[in-house]
């Protein structure tokens, strides 16, 4: 008896087919495509602020990791009045002597703000010698300060993820100013935005952390990190009419890879 092979439909071969090569796309947009796709997402705040401000969140400078010749690329072209890079610049104290240094001295000449985010504790840098080179290119590092620029003042706290912020840093707030609130973690946006003084009103908060899950499944983030809350990314708003924006972010952690999350510098003005 002669022997026979069943055919596979040709339906479902050419289904599976797709299907794979679906998966590949995917994966090679997740890792060599979105990572380096920066967006710039413009914001007009409730009151217009006299400056624009261009916030620049979670690089996490690496060999491996986003270009920054597209950072500063994008920023040139955005001309912002106040720079703020909002935590987890850099991961490693390996970095701070070469590609800190280097991201700094390249970044367009403006006001800069930073602050702290999870990772520069991880890592344990020497926080004193972050704060020096931070000042060496005209960039003022804020660990529960407020500083004002331009008519604006800015409070920048310690990352809630792994310190307690000292909020004693409200109590030098100037009432009448716009205020922008500087922390890396969004979780504590309830908390923070109780302890504002009355006599200050609303805020704005800016934040970072979440990566906007880093990979984002028809919105939806099955991952953030702890310290996000149930922030992801965007605009939300609580019931005393204080506002948080939380960027996606420009680098990745973990795993160079983004789908679904942007790379994003957020302008607010």
């Amino acid at each position: 008896m002669p022997l026979t092979f069943a055919r596979r439909p040709a339906r479902r071969t050419a289904a599976s087919t797709v299907g794979y090569l679906s998966v590949v796309l995917l994966v090679v947009y997740g890792f060599l495509v979105e990572p380096s796709w920066i967006v710039v997402t413009e914001h007009q705040l409730e009151k217009k602020l006299p400056i624009r401000i261009a916030q620049v969140s979670d690089v996490h400078l690496s060999p491996w990791n986003i270009s920054t010749g597209r950072i500063y690329s994008a920023l040139n072209a955005i001309k912002p009045d106040v720079i703020v890079l909002t935590g987890d610049i850099v991961d490693s104290a390996d970095d701070l002597d070469g590609a800190l240094q280097a991201f700094l001295k390249n970044l367009p000449k403006a006001k800069t703000l930073a602050i702290l985010g999870n990772w520069e504790h991880w890592s344990g840098l020497p926080l004193d010698k972050l704060r020096a080179i931070y000042e060496a290119h005209g960039v003022k590092l804020l660990i529960n300060e407020v500083d004002v620029l331009d008519g604006v003042q800015f409070v920048g706290l310690d990352d809630s993820t792994e310190t307690v912020p000292d909020m004693a840093a409200m109590n030098k707030l100037l009432p009448g100013t716009p205020t922008i609130v500087l922390e890396h973690s969004p979780g504590s946006f309830d908390q923070i935005s109780n302890t504002i003084p009355a006599q200050i009103g609303t805020v704005t908060m800016l934040s970072g952390h979440t990566h906007g899950g880093q990979v984002s499944l028809f919105g939806f983030a099955p991952v953030t990190p702890p310290g996000s809350g149930n922030y992801v990314g965007g605009w939300y708003k609580n019931d005393r009419g204080s506002r948080l924006y939380v960027s996606r972010g420009l680098g990745s952690s973990i795993l160079n890879v983004r789908l679904g999350a942007q790379p994003e510098i957020a302008v607010f003005q």
